[in-house]
């Protein structure tokens, strides 16, 4: 085989390589700092106090998540959406509390909804985020 296909045939097997260690790391980083995220995403309870806890860990989810270190677009972009969501999710939970706080169901069933829709897109990014990584 000509010499100079082997090295050809190399430099790109060790270039696939690097980036292939560069995706699986970067996606440890990530994972790592979203399942932190994520086991903040629960209430203590159903009272105002409670709901405006939640939205404080929320809050400090979404700042640590934006700062997570990811170089590829592609986590770039599941990094900041994630963000978003625990942004919007953070908001929720202060309507709910502001809704308990003044016994208004209407509120608090709106804000309650809208919890739940963030979960399920929570879980939906998650999933391709998962999907992402886990391709090779």
């Amino acid at each position: 085989m000509n010499p100079i296909v082997v090295a050809s045939l190399c430099a790109a097997f060790a270039l696939s390589t690097t980036a292939c260690d560069r995706k699986v790391e970067e996606c440890n980083a990530l994972v790592k700092v979203l399942n932190t995220a994520q086991d903040k995403l629960n209430p203590a309870g159903d009272d105002a106090a409670a709901f405006e806890k939640l939205a404080g860990q929320i809050d400090q989810a979404a700042v640590d998540v934006g700062k997570a270190v990811v170089k590829l677009p592609e986590l770039q972009k599941f990094r900041d959406s994630y963000t978003g969501l625990l942004q919007d999710t953070a908001k929720g939970a202060r309507d709910a509390a502001e809704g308990a706080k003044a016994a208004d169901m209407t509120k608090l069933g709106a804000a309650a909804k809208a919890l739940t829709e963030m979960g399920t897109k929570v879980s939906k990014l998650t999933e391709e985020i998962n999907q992402f990584c886990s391709a090779k």
